[in-house]
């Protein structure tokens, strides 16, 4: 649950003060350093958010929002090809390469190793982001015919991959070979859900599927 602010917070105040974490981070975040950066007071902070847990959790929840009204847009600009899980993913992808989003999920993995260190100082809102997104994960699934046991399955499968790709592309900087992987991850994928099980029926050998199986009645 997100945290209770003081006071309403203006838009444009939230946009810079997000704009700010995205291009900076938190490392040495304070209050006065934050009014130094955006020429203002700290008056301005104390009475809108309360403490500097409040500003990074409500910061970091227009940040997300942000990003998945700006996705959304981007998957229906570039709505031209397949509507598979695996399509949507390797769509979503070309987003992710975007040298901003890396500005924004490189200040969610350092909120979330924060957070994991310093629950009181750092709230755990990367923790509700990412379930907010395996819970949209799910209905693209679910759009696609999947059962209800198969598309918590498969969300979290997407996610898990979708989140240790991107982390690997931050730390490496090799967008080739993390492209590559998303692209053969996102086809084996779709072939999965095409069949459950083509790997297995291609090799002649016992169930090698990525999904649960339901028993026969």
């Amino acid at each position: 649950m997100a945290a209770e602010k003081s006071n309403a917070v203006d838009e444009e105040l939230l946009d810079a003060v997000a704009d700010h974490l995205v291009e900076h981070g938190l490392a040495g975040l304070t209050f006065r350093s934050l009014a130094q950066a955006l020429d203002t007071s700290t008056f301005k902070f104390v009475y809108h958010f309360g403490s500097k847990a409040q500003l990074i959790d409500i910061a970091l929840r227009h940040v997300s929002r942000r990003e998945v009204e700006q996705v959304r847009s981007w998957l229906s600009a570039h709505d031209d090809g397949p509507s598979s899980v695996g399509g949507v993913m390797r769509r979503y992808w070309s987003w992710c390469m975007r040298p901003a989003h890396q500005g924004v999920m490189r200040l969610f993995f350092e909120a979330s190793s924060l957070a994991q260190r310093d629950p009181e100082g750092y709230p755990p809102v990367v923790r509700d982001i990412l379930l907010e997104g395996l819970e949209l994960e799910r209905q693209i699934v679910q759009a696609n015919g999947g059962d209800d046991d198969t598309c918590v399955a498969v969300a979290t499968l997407v996610s898990g991959a979708m989140w240790g790709l991107q982390l690997d592309h931050l730390m490496t900087g090799e967008g080739e070979r993390t492209t590559a992987a998303l692209h053969w991850f996102a086809d084996l994928l779709d072939a999965q859900l095409a069949t459950r099980d083509p790997l297995a029926a291609a090799a002649g050998l016992g169930s090698t599927s990525l999904l649960p199986r339901k028993e026969p009645v």
